[in-house]
């Protein structure tokens, strides 16, 4: 007769019904590491209270994290990096509550969610709302002409041009605008997007000779080619997107102080 094993946490019971192992856990990672590794990859960041909240407290209370185990839940290992709540330190970081507390951040550290998991729905109801809130966003891309960049200066919103044929680069970069990881930051910034040709009289005019290339204008110049700011050409990855466009964001907050 087999006795079966005593849990040391009631919540356990679940994840274990659910078909989550004692050894069969999401890559977990030191804070730092999550954080650099998101900075790189755009992968929102989980972390999981699995310890109490007493000072100085750095043991993990069995069982709790293994939810994380489950069947239901390893298709979406990948979709995070994964951080065990268990000193001060990272505590006052997040901003701790209570044990059994899930907090997913993005790379930037805006929260997507925040509550007490005790059960793997609970988790994966947690995790399916934190990647509904952190998702691609497609550019709204407007016909340049004056009013547009009035529209832009006067809301002090940088105003980029997109250049892109159908070549492979440009549609890495024209996907690369409307990742995940740049989405917040593109919504503050208005675009227009041209087809790249030779005999593109819009093309000759900003002097574009290959595509994929973008073009930052400072709104509070003159319209025309004089009015740029950094121009970039070639492929384009999601983290050198949103450097650009960060770039763009805080040269015009000097400007308006």
């Amino acid at each position: 007769m087999t006795i079966p094993r005593l849990l040391t946490a009631a919540v356990f019971v679940t994840g274990v019904a659910a078909g989550a192992a004692a050894d069969d856990n999401p890559p977990w990672v030191k804070p730092e590491q999550a954080r650099a590794k998101a900075a790189v990859t755009g992968k929102p960041i989980l972390y999981f209270v699995s310890t109490d909240l007493t000072p100085g407290a750095t043991t993990l209370l069995g069982g709790l994290d293994r939810m994380f185990g489950a069947r239901a839940l390893r298709p979406k290992w990948d979709e995070f990096l994964w951080v065990k709540v268990a000193d001060l330190k990272t505590m006052d970081l997040v901003r701790a509550n209570s044990v059994n507390e899930m907090i997913i951040w993005d790379p930037d550290q805006n929260e997507l969610f925040r509550g007490v998991v005790k059960e793997v729905p609970e988790a994966e109801k947690g995790m399916d709302a934190a990647l509904k809130k952190y998702a691609p966003r497609p550019i709204p891309y407007k016909k340049y002409d004056k009013v547009l960049v009035q529209d832009a200066a006067d809301s002090l919103k940088p105003l980029i041009l997109v250049f892109a044929d159908e070549s492979k680069d440009s549609l890495a970069v024209l996907a690369a605008l409307e990742d995940r990881m740049v989405a917040q930051v593109t919504a503050k910034c208005e675009f227009s997007r041209f087809a790249f040709k030779k005999d593109n009289p819009d093309c000759k005019r900003w002097n574009i000779v290959s595509a994929p290339t973008l073009i930052v204008l400072d709104v509070t110049k003159e319209e025309g080619p004089k009015a740029t700011a950094e121009r970039t050409s070639g492929r384009k990855t999601p983290p050198e997107i949103k450097s650009l466009l960060t770039r763009a964001l805080k040269s015009l907050e000097k400007k308006s102080n």
